[in-house]
């Protein structure tokens, strides 16, 4: 009997514990998310005629991979405005860099060996598989040096995904 009362508190204390990193993973996700989206708002990359905005919705788990899910909207008035949905799968990530534009800067998300794991639709229609995806931002990320700030909160966004990319050495 004492023993069917351990065995009855452990696996109660491992389905509790379970739930409670569930629940940790979920807060731990839903704030790095909403600092990532404060910033992208924050430093959207706006011309005269085009305004670029950018948001991560959630993580999902889909046939057991988890995706970075979001929007990307090109606002404009002009011929080449778009909404895109993009699914990034975040165990496949393998780099976070950021590229000067002439008058922007490009975050990009690279995949692992150039695998087209990115999922993108655009209007509606039909995926198209990508090895990366570009976020634009304004200039001013680097008024408040953002960048280390921004791929610190990604590294850390892949790590509680099981991918940590940090090389040992």
């Amino acid at each position: 009997m004492k023993n069917l009362l351990i065995v009855l508190f452990l696996i109660g204390g491992l389905n509790g514990f379970s739930q409670n990193d569930k629940s940790h993973l979920e807060k731990e996700t839903k704030e790095t998310l909403d600092w990532i989206n404060s910033k992208f708002i924050e430093h959207q990359f706006e011309s005269s005629d085009t305004k670029q905005v950018q948001s991560f919705k959630e993580v999902k788990e889909i046939d057991g991979q988890s995706y970075l899910i979001g929007e990307h909207i090109q606002d404009t008035d002009k011929g080449w405005g778009f909404s895109r949905l993009f699914f990034i799968p975040i165990e496949k990530i393998n780099s976070i860099t950021f590229v000067d534009k002439p008058s922007n800067i490009w975050l990009v998300i690279r995949m692992k060996e150039n695998e087209k794991a990115v999922l993108e639709i655009r209007h509606g229609e039909n995926w198209t598989k990508l090895d990366n995806f570009n976020f634009i931002l304004a200039k001013s990320i680097d008024h408040d040096d953002l960048r280390p700030r921004i791929k610190k909160a990604f590294n850390y966004l892949m790590k509680l995904y099981g991918n940590n990319t940090e090389e040992k050495f």
